[in-house]
């Protein structure tokens, strides 16, 4: 019998004791989901997948999210929902929260495992049931244990031993850091060797009462996170905007330059987000810049206008005008097949709104359709500045040869944060306003709405979606 091998990566939800997602915490430059899932993938398994109670907005797209059933019965749910969804005759079972676990060690285990049999880690008289390999027969004795509201790996371990379903791995004294778990503040601290730091989420868990025809159940939702976030400019409060966490350096720094206080990444000095002691969220953004002038106080006031209660027409075309901002490139061009195709690929990418549905999101694409970045936000036009913020510390700026799409609807603030950013092609999923319409013809800008399905309407410069013979 050929052993052929699952792997999955067992996900819990938010740690209380931690105030953040496990699979979120950054080690060394890189979030906790990304390194284990790179360990299993060393593995070469002959499928891989994500155990979880809700799909996790991190997901990557082409990995299968096996969903706990039900809910709410701690790892035992998430490791039977695997064992009844496998191919193959073993599974090999990995938390999240195992950051020293290597794909060597993983290997070590799998080349002691049987047809028919799994293998369990022990150190004195401890199981380690989530860095461990189960075969496919497991799923029988797991589901009863489920039902019967038998919760604890531990005991699950001990029937699988009775039935001879599994051998033991004794760990040894130089094995035992590869399975030091993360299970607080504490655990995070005394991780050794790691610069770890709990990250900022676009997603916050919450538990809801269900009614469906009738019948009432108890569910847990996931919410679009909203917070306010600082921006200071050389120590000064410039802007408070409501955004989702999450790009924050690139949301302050896209702000400054759409809004025309900067011109390059150069002028940036310094800009960093500052954490408030004893907690673990930052909500500012200070910022020192060299060789940019502006009245400080002017700017807040303008800006808070501009949020609250729109702006007047021809003096702020003018105003942009005046930024000496040069026309977008006229040469570029995208086929109008391959545009109403950005709307699909735009929603496939949007992580947060798959679980939430609750964001807006401005994406790039290029000529030929192909996805460059994507940012999401409770606030579109914080979205565009996280773009904007993106290629101005990428180097990309002017974004000449690429389309911006949006979410909703696009206003005039979306063109102008466009036209700043050199984009010669704006699209949005609904309708354009009067005044993004204006500017767009004045400062020749590809302004497209209502792109749905296979049809769109041009505002502005058709020329560069609209071959000429097209035009009637």
């Amino acid at each position: 019998m050929i052993k052929t091998l699952t792997a999955v990566l067992l996900v819990g939800g938010e740690s209380r004791r931690m105030g953040a997602d496990k699979a979120t915490l950054m080690i060394d430059g890189k979030p906790l989901w990304l390194r284990q899932l790179d360990t299993l993938r060393n593995l070469h398994p002959d499928e891989l997948l994500i155990s979880a109670r809700v799909r996790p907005a991190w997901s990557p797209a082409d990995i299968e999210v096996v969903l706990d059933e039900p809910q709410s019965q701690g790892p035992l749910s998430g490791l039977t929902a695997a064992l009844k969804r496998m191919r193959s005759t073993h599974l090999l079972a990995l938390a999240i929260d195992l950051p020293e676990m290597t794909s060597g060690h993983l290997a070590k285990l799998w080349q002691l495992a049987r047809p028919g049999v799994g293998v369990i880690p022990q150190w004195g008289r401890y199981f380690e049931p989530l860095a461990a390999i189960y075969p496919a027969t497991a799923v029988s004795i797991a589901a009863s244990a489920l039902a019967a509201g038998r919760l604890s790996l531990q005991s699950l371990i001990e029937n699988l031993l009775e039935q001879h379903e599994t051998c033991i791995y004794p760990i040894s004294v130089d094995e035992r850091s590869f399975y030091r778990n993360i299970n607080s503040r504490d655990d995070l601290n005394r991780h050794d060797g790691a610069r770890m730091k709990a990250p900022e989420r676009s997603i916050e868990l919450t538990q809801v009462t269900e009614w469906e025809d009738g019948r009432v159940r108890s569910l847990q939702d996931s919410l679009a996170a909203e917070e306010p976030l600082e921006i200071r400019v050389d120590g000064f409060p410039m802007a408070v905007t409501m955004r989702t966490p999450g790009h924050d350096l690139e949301l302050a720094a896209g702000f400054l330059l759409t809004e025309g206080i900067i011109k390059s990444q150069e002028q940036i000095s310094s800009i960093r987000a500052v954490t408030p002691e004893n907690s673990v969220k930052s909500n500012r953004v200070e910022v020192e810049l060299k060789d940019a002038t502006f009245d400080h106080e002017e700017l807040r006031r303008n800006f808070f206008a501009a949020s609250s209660c729109g702006v007047c027409g021809k003096a702020s075309i003018n105003a942009i005008r005046l930024r000496g901002l040069p026309q977008p490139e006229r040469g570029f061009r995208i086929d109008p097949e391959i545009l109403c195709r950005l709307p699909e690929a735009l929603r496939s990418k949007q992580e947060v709104f798959s679980q939430t549905g609750g964001l807006h999101a401005a994406a790039l694409f290029d000529e030929t359709g192909q996805l460059i970045v994507l940012r999401e936000d409770i606030g579109r036009h914080n979205a565009v500045d996280k773009i904007a913020g993106w290629a101005l510390q990428n180097g990309r700026l002017p974004l000449s040869q690429r389309v911006m799409l949006v979410s909703g609807r696009g206003g005039f603030e979306i063109a102008q944060k466009a036209v700043a950013m050199g984009i010669p092609i704006l699209a949005s999923v609904s309708a354009p306003s009067s005044l993004a319409v204006k500017l767009a013809r004045e400062l020749g800008l590809t302004l497209v709405g209502f792109l749905r399905g296979s049809r769109f309407i041009v505002y502005s410069c058709e020329f560069r979606c609209l071959p000429a013979q097209d035009r009637s």
